[in-house]
This record gives structure tokens, C-alpha cells and sequence, in this order.
């Protein structure tokens, strides 16, 4: 992944033309490919190193101080970077400096952290075997449920660039409004996180059904409202309910089965997921 980082940022500052088109679209379907990778990867250790009743609270603060970083972040690549035109490319410039935070972020997860061993784990198994195993996955029937709402939420969910534009044109679309907007969404979304993140430990269905009713409700305020007050309180419920979601549906899926089946599990839930976002963006 932050190797592909890295590729953006050289094609930004030795492409052009049809050249950087094409660097950035190889760059994007690697990048995105090696996302579901390490998000399998990256359950699966929560799993092992974070203990259930714990979990909720500590993903609700890393996601929290997660999103002032990046907000921080966001705001010093804009108005330095970008705006300056820092090393001749400002946008160059910024993937570099992502591609040395997550570099970083690698140092610290190979000597830092010990990952304990698997209490059962399967056997290895050819590449083309794990596929045959998920229709067993789903005669657990309180899995195939997670599945089926899970795929309904996606759905829903590839919409969320839209809903900032469409909020803008109801109150008239300028730079500075669509800013405020994006600010209210994320900013919404990072403080939830201290309310998702310990509802989390008494359970995650409770966390998924909350989220789930603040994007119900969201939507239907931006249908029914025109003017700045319900817009705005749209944005503000759509970005608890993404937040919420994205803890739910990450924890969710870990609390099914059998163990050594866990990787499958994650493995299926985000073949599923991306598919359908992909299929959705494209229509």
C-alpha cells in the first residue's frame, strides 16, 4: 500500500499526460487491491492482540484522535503544501509525506508489537480451496443476517459523496459552503466515536442498529429540508452514522464462528463489500 503511495507521488512529479492517467489509475487499482488485504490482516491482529471487552473503547479512541490527526493533516496540506506548491508539485509533495507517516507506522508494528499465536489455526491450503468454503460460511445463520445487512449498508453507504453536494445545491453550491459542509460530516464523525466506541463493549449490534437509524434519519432531513438548520443537523447524523457503522461493521464480523475460520470470515464480508461499492459507484 505505501509503495503505491509513493508511485503517486513520483508520477506526480515525473508524468504527464496520458502517462500520469494511466500511473494513477495502476496506482489506484493496486492500492485499492492491497486495502482489502491488509484490512483482513489488520482484524485479524485486533482480534488477537485487543480483548473483547475492550475493544469498543479503544477503537473509538484510535478512530477518534485518528481523525484529528488526519483533520490536522488535511488543513497543513491544503493551505503548505498544495497551496504553496511545496517540491514543485504540492499534491506530490503531500503523497510523499503520507508515504513517510505510514512508513512509520510500519516501524512501529514490526518492533513494537508481538502478535500471540493463533489459539487453533487451519492448516495451509491452496489459493483456489477457501472459495469453496463460502457457501458453508453462510448456512451460520446469524452470519448470512451480519452479510445481508452489511451489503444493504454499503449501498447506502457509496452514496456519501453525494450527499454533500446535493446538501450545497440546496442551499446554493460555493467553495467556502461545500468546506463547511465536509467539516460538519468528518467532524461529526470523530467526535461520535467517543460515544460509539464505549456503547461498543456492551454490544456492537446496538452500535450498528444506532448508526444505521442516524443515516435513516439523515437522509430524510436532507429530503425534507431546504434550509441551513436541517442540513446541517442531516450532515451531523450522517457522520455519526458512518463512523458508527465503520466500527460495527469491522468488529461485528469477528464474533462469529469458529476461530480458525475468522480470515475466511473477514476475507468474505470484504469481497462482498468492495464488490458491491464497486458495482454501485459504476452505475
Amino acid at each position: 500500500m505505501r509503495l503505491m503511495i509513493l508511485g503517486l507521488a513520483l508520477a506526480g512529479w515525473f508524468l504527464t499526460g496520458s502517462l500520469l492517467l494511466a500511473a494513477t489509475f495502476g496506482c489506484f487499482l493496486l492500492l485499492g487491491f492491497l486495502t482489502g488485504a491488509q484490512r483482513v490482516a489488520f482484524q485479524m491482529l485486533m482480534s488477537k492482540l485487543i480483548p473483547i471487552r475492550k475493544r469498543g473503547r479503544l477503537q473509538g479512541y484510535r478512530n477518534f484522535s485518528g481523525g484529528l490527526i488526519s483533520a490536522v493533516l488535511a488543513w497543513v496540506a491544503g493551505n503548505y503544501f498544495i497551496e504553496d506548491e511545496w517540491l514543485g508539485n504540492g499534491y506530490a509533495t503531500t503523497f510523499l509525506f503520507a508515504f513517510l507517516l505510514t512508513s512509520a507506522g510500519l516501524v512501529v508494528l514490526k518492533t513494537m508489537i508481538r502478535e500471540p499465536s493463533a489459539v487453533t489455526s487451519r492448516p495451509q491450503i491452496p489459493f483456489a480451496e477457501p472459495m469453496k468454503q463460502f457457501p458453508l460460511l453462510l448456512r451460520d445463520r446469524n452470519f448470512n443476517g451480519l452479510l445481508w445487512v452489511q451489503s444493504f449498508a454499503t449501498m447506502a453507504r457509496v452514496r456519501g459523496p453525494f450527499w454533500t453536494v446535493y446538501a450545497g445545491t440546496q442551499l446554493g453550491l460555493d467553495g467556502a459552503l461545500i468546506g463547511g459542509l465536509f467539516f460538519v460530516f468528518l467532524g461529526s464523525g470523530t467526535i461520535s466515536n467517543l460515544v460509539w466506541g464505549p456503547m461498543g463493549d456492551r454490544g456492537f449490534k446496538l452500535v450498528y442498529g444506532g448508526a444505521l437509524a442516524c443515516n435513516i434519519a439523515g437522509v430524510l432531513l436532507l429530503l425534507f429540508g431546504s434550509t441551513e438548520i436541517p442540513i446541517y443537523s442531516a450532515l451531523t447524523l450522517l457522520g455519526f452514522g458512518a463512523s458508527g457503522w465503520m466500527l460495527a461493521a469491522s468488529t461485528m464480523v469477528l464474533e462469529f464462528g469458529e476461530t480458525q475460520d475468522t480470515p475466511i470470515r473477514l476475507g468474505f464480508v470484504t469481497t462482498v463489500e468492495g464488490a458491491i461499492a464497486a458495482l454501485d459507484r459504476f452505475s
